[in-house]
């Protein structure tokens, strides 16, 4: 074993002494006056580990690979609550999600907003959001798929939707929760672009889930989303963008129990730009995950084909994600990880394909 393998085994293991002594609370409450609450809340996810990547045909200039620590999310959360009705949320998130080539940051790490809202809980049917929140769909399956602190759910993955964005959205549920949906209009560029009047934005984007829960542990869920996702500003001026009009349609199909869930999803997405050829996606993703005491499992497969019209250029992608999980605590999770996915792009003769693969620590943080 060399040095630098030493040293990873030695960080590893530091991380996951940590984590076993962490204290995990969920959050707490800060402040208490009558009915009004303010509650404090952390989770992180922390990586250790390597990452390469490869193109075929091989050159010098092609191969790449990195290892050690990455802060991929640091969540600080402020819930307030006024009564049974109105409420806010104010989430900052660090992340290293680098800046763009050209872009002035200084640093390679950022913190922005992840959610400001105000939120009016009426009845268990209508519950209204202002501000900058959830959209309909990812956090949703995040919560079923278990393992955000690893893998992003499909449509996050592969960049069709977003987490977050700033809009109006109605959701609730009915039945005794069989039935409950999710609508919103929002900017369309998600929290890392959330536009304004004064930026331009000329289109608000709909976003919407439909789940049907007939049995408990089963989830049949449907969503439709559509619009310019920000693209499209400002139509007097006619060196503006016209934008390009996105419609994401998706399925899923999910059962499970405390211990284990398995789920199956199907997109469709086509991309309609104002000038040029559209493009068309379809994806399936299998998954699951399974806890026995303090031990666990998952796996995920992804396969994306995406089709550009008028030149017949077809790109593949497949995404595998596999790891086994330990739980020193409640409310931390750490796991040892694979994640690989290959790209195949028949377009590209100076790269055919691509492969990107992390192996690694993962660890989660609910404090």
């Amino acid at each position: 074993m060399n040095n630098t393998t030493n040293k990873i085994a030695l960080a590893i293991a530091a991380l996951v002494g940590f984590s076993a002594t962490a204290q995990a609370a969920g959050g707490m409450a800060v402040a208490r006056e009558g009915d009004k609450k303010l509650t404090m809340e952390t989770e992180a996810f922390i990586n250790m580990g390597s990452w390469s990547q490869s193109d075929t045909p091989v050159t010098a200039t092609n191969a790449a690979h990195a290892q050690g620590l990455a802060v991929d999310r640091f969540y600080m959360t402020a819930k307030y609550k006024l009564d049974d009705v109105w409420s806010a949320r104010f989430t900052a998130d660090v992340n290293n999600e680098q800046a763009a080539s050209g872009s002035t940051m200084q640093r390679k790490m950022n913190v922005f907003v992840k959610y400001a809202y105000i939120e009016a809980a009426f009845n268990d049917a209508v519950q209204a959001r202002l501000g900058i929140s959830h959209t309909p769909w990812i956090d949703y399956e995040q919560k079923l798929w278990r393992h955000r602190y690893v893998s992003k759910v499909t449509s996050d993955h592969f960049k069709f939707d977003d987490s977050s964005d700033a809009g109006f959205g109605l959701k609730g549920s009915f039945g005794e929760g069989m039935v409950s949906y999710w609508a919103t209009l929002t900017n369309g560029g998600g929290y890392g672009n959330p536009g304004s009047q004064t930026q331009g934005n000329n289109a608000l984007d709909f976003n919407s889930r439909l789940t049907f829960s007939p049995i408990e542990g089963l989830d049949l869920s449907a969503q439709y989303r559509s619009g310019y996702r920000g693209s499209k500003v400002d139509l007097t001026n006619a060196a503006a963008a016209p934008g390009t009009k996105e419609v994401l349609e998706q399925v899923l199909l999910s059962y499970g129990t405390e211990n284990f869930r398995l789920g199956a999803n199907y997109l469709t997405r086509k991309a309609t730009p104002a000038v040029g050829s559209s493009a068309t996606d379809t994806t399936n993703a299998l998954w699951g995950w399974a806890r026995f005491g303090d031990f666990g499992g998952f796996a995920k497969l992804e396969s994306n084909k995406l089709k550009k019209q008028g030149n017949a250029v077809v790109e593949k992608r497949t995404h595998s994600v596999a790891g086994l999980e330990y739980f020193p605590r409640e409310d931390v999770t750490t796991s040892l990880a694979y994640d690989n996915e290959k790209f195949t792009d028949r377009g590209n003769v100076a790269r055919q394909t691509r492969k990107v693969t992390r192996v690694g620590l993962f660890t989660e943080f609910k404090l």
